[in-house]
């Protein structure tokens, strides 16, 4: 298709992907999988189609959202906020595999039947790793938490966060609330310390010793550095007109991203721009930024997903972005989560949302593994 072809009425649109999503109703072979052009790339475990393909170590009749990884196993929780053409429909669940052999070793953490989101509320499942232990939020906020060897006999529940969103480090879990960030010591979050007072905090993100995190004013958005103890007051990295979609952080630099109008992704150095923001790339809907010690990796997705759009994952150098992104993996996966994407170690992990379990469709939800 032509990007002209995009007129087509919503409502047209909004009846074909229904009936792509209704045609799409069973498990699949990982040799069922269409190539989705992944040049280049080199592999783990796991199977996968053609010469050059990034392989995949899990597929399923469900949608991995969001994700995460150790030396040895990926965990990823799923989300299904649509499931048109499931019968019944899947479980929302906390997953994770052996990365050797994640077919047989595939582990169940929490496990949920769909219910509908009703207006307002949404699934918020992100999660975190501590090195024993797994965390992940339930619909109501609700921080939970099981050893990653497995729940004895149940999750636990650690707190109830004021916000849909959080990270952890090996020590204490940050998220934003309506007037400041805020932390609590792991393993119980009995009591909570302020990191920085700053309103309307969002995309918190931890690197090294201090709290990287957005919040929008009057339209106006910031990026701040704060200590993570909270020792000093937040400082002002950069400020933009629009409004951070992700944030990600590398040796020297801070990376984020909107999406408003053309979409970008800008960066300043971790004390802070003397002047405007260094524009990295300009790219549709960038977003779920990831950084390495050598590369910037996100998702640029968009949205609504309509079927003239090539969404992709993408890479760069961290020395720039010339001539063009790395294209890592496309054919129509989108991820759209705040999570999509990890990195252990030489391997990235990539969640594909994709849009339907199904080779007959533009793409099938799977976790891919590849090394850099």
């Amino acid at each position: 298709m032509t990007r002209e072809d995009h007129r087509t009425p919503q409502l047209l649109l909004i009846l074909t992907l229904t009936i792509g999503f209704a045609a799409c109703r069973r498990t699949i072979d990982l040799d069922d999988l269409p190539t989705n052009g992944a040049g280049g790339m080199q592999g783990g475990a796991g199977g996968g189609g053609g010469s050059g393909e990034a392989p995949f170590i899990w597929e399923r009749a469900e949608f991995p959202f969001s994700i995460v990884a150790d030396a040895t196993r990926v965990y990823w929780s799923t989300v299904n906020v649509s499931p048109s053409g499931f019968t019944p429909p899947p479980d929302e669940a906390v997953r994770s595999c052996a990365q050797a052999d994640c077919a047989n070793t595939v582990k169940t953490y929490s496990s949920t039947p769909w219910t509908q989101v009703s207006s307002g509320t949404s699934p918020q499942p992100r999660l975190a790793l501590d090195g024993d232990n797994l965390y992940w939020l339930d619909r109501d906020r609700t921080l939970m938490t099981c050893p990653v060897v497995g729940c004895n006999p149940a999750p636990r529940v650690v707190a109830h966060l004021a916000a849909s969103e959080f990270v952890a480090d090996e020590h204490y879990v940050y998220s934003p609330n309506a007037t400041e960030v805020v932390r609590c010591a792991l393993p119980d979050c009995t009591t909570s310390e302020t990191v920085a007072r700053v309103a309307s905090a969002h995309t918190v993100t931890v690197h090294r010793g201090d709290v990287y995190f957005a919040a929008t004013d009057a339209g106006r958005g910031r990026i701040y550095r704060a200590p993570k103890d909270g020792a000093n007051p937040p400082t002002v990295i950069a400020e933009q007109w629009a409004e951070t979609e992700s944030i990600a952080v590398s040796s020297d630099h801070v990376y984020w991203s909107f999406d408003q109008g053309a979409g970008a992704i800008l960066r300043c150095p971790l004390s802070g721009c003397t002047s405007d923001p260094e524009t990295f790339v300009d790219d549709e809907h960038p977003r779920n930024l990831l950084a390495s010690a050598s590369e910037l990796f996100w998702a640029s997705t968009v949205l609504p997903v309509v079927l003239w759009s090539d969404p992709t994952f993408r890479a760069c150098s961290l020395t720039g972005c010339d001539p063009a992104p790395t294209r890592l993996v496309g054919a129509r996966q989108y991820g759209w989560s705040m999570q999509s994407m990890a990195m252990e170690g030489a391997h990235l992990f990539i969640a594909e949302q994709g849009d339907c379990p199904d080779p007959s469709c533009l793409g099938a939800p799977t976790i891919r593994r590849l090394t850099r």
